[in-house]
């Protein structure tokens, strides 16, 4: 286990996360092979609410090799999340990443970082011309819309001039807000897939267009943005 310096007071509810998980305690944000699951903390007359990422047990290769090779999905996103960090890149604040061994095998894995303040997410800029299944009363107005798209192609320029590339650049992994000041906020979420090395324009296109549905109006807001941001 690795504890942020900031979050040292903290511990004792970081080794307790397995029991939390098995006994369901928090709450659920999303089930699955990983679970997401978000817990309100308290230390030192401190409270601090955090969302934690419990990584599943990987088939058996995976298992030797997150093992004893290469460090696990949830050390990955702890030390990406302070690089983004220290690149100016938006992401919430890293906490922690657990991981359990058992006979040099990988086990269940944590990753913990302080909820994100921001309101919404792509998802919230989706139309139903773009995806028939959106429901349109969910979704942020057209009229409202532009500051957030331009937001997020501010967002992949930075990723893609500093040379890493979000493999998963998607609805849910792209966190939006704005401001007391009416600026755009935009936060990363899902790092343990970001890759690191020169991402041409094309390649930087293809990425930003690949899991984003989109409008042709949308798609040309955020490319335009991002053309223009690239060096």
């Amino acid at each position: 286990m690795i504890v942020h310096p900031d979050f040292v007071p903290f511990t004792s509810s970081l080794v307790s996360l397995p029991e939390a998980f098995r006994t369901g305690a928090g709450e659920c944000l999303k089930s699955g092979r990983n679970v997401l699951r978000r817990f309100a903390w308290t230390a030192g007359g401190r409270t601090l609410t955090v969302v934690v990422k419990e990584f599943g047990v990987p088939h058996l290769l995976n298992r030797i090799v997150y093992g004893t090779l290469r460090e696990s999905k949830a050390q990955r996103s702890y030390e990406y999340a302070l690089r983004l960090l220290r690149l100016g890149i938006g992401t919430p604040q890293p906490v922690a990443w657990a991981t359990a061994r058992h006979c040099g095998l990988l086990g269940l894995s944590y990753y913990a970082s302080v909820a994100s303040t921001l309101p919404y997410t792509f998802a919230h800029l989706i139309l139903p011309e773009a995806l028939p299944e959106r429901v349109a009363d969910t979704t942020i107005p057209v009229a409202e819309q532009s500051p957030y798209l331009k937001a997020v192609g501010r967002l992949a320029a930075r990723l893609h001039d500093a040379g890493i590339l979000h493999a998963d650049f998607s609805r849910g992994n792209i966190l939006l807000g704005m401001d007391d000041a009416g600026e755009v906020r935009t936060e990363l979420v899902d790092l343990n897939r970001l890759r690191f090395r020169p991402v041409s324009l094309a390649e930087g296109e293809a990425n930003l267009m690949e899991r984003l549905p989109m409008t042709p109006w949308q798609r040309e807001v955020v490319l335009t943005e991002y053309r223009a941001q690239r060096r």
